[in-house]
């Protein structure tokens, strides 16, 4: 990959995704957090459902848009996770993690969905090059119609 979008991906936590809508089959983009984690990036939150994730499980293809310190639209595959022992994986290497008495219910009712990051010569992405992998949960929370992000660090 791209040394430039390699560090963007591993120091610009917030991104844009570009998901497909489910009924209208229009864009739909949305401001989400990146977090890196080994080879893998996650972005976590509290339970519940989520827009983006309907649509990912419709249609898998999405964008990928870094925006800050290098500006790209990173072609992507969606893989929803439902086995909950992945899921417990995903979420127990958080930082900070759930309590621990609110584990299972993640557990049961966030969002995780496996990305992965094509590669192209577009990107700067050797064709040669398997594809980067990522991790997503969901992290936005609607109340009283405002979005708020739950952010971790890892």
């Amino acid at each position: 990959m791209n040394p430039e979008i390699g560090k963007a991906l591993q120091n610009d936590l917030v991104v844009d995704i570009t998901t497909t809508g489910r009924n209208s089959d229009e864009p739909r983009r949305i401001e989400i957090w990146l977090h890196p984690l080994g080879d893998h990036y996650v972005i976590a939150g509290s339970p519940g459902t989520r827009d983006w994730l309907s649509n990912m499980k419709a249609n898998p293809a999405f964008t990928v848009h870094l925006k800050k310190s290098v500006t790209v639209d990173l072609p992507a595959r969606a893989q929803v996770l439902i086995d909950p022992e992945e899921k417990h994986r995903v979420i127990e290497t958080m930082e900070p993690r759930p309590e621990p008495d609110a584990v299972d219910e993640w557990i049961a009712n966030s969002a995780v969905v496996e990305v992965r990051i094509k590669g192209s010569k577009d990107v700067g992405t050797s064709p040669r090059r398997p594809a980067a992998r990522a991790v997503v949960s969901c992290h936005t929370e609607r109340s009283r119609g405002i979005f708020t992000s739950t952010t971790f660090r890892y």
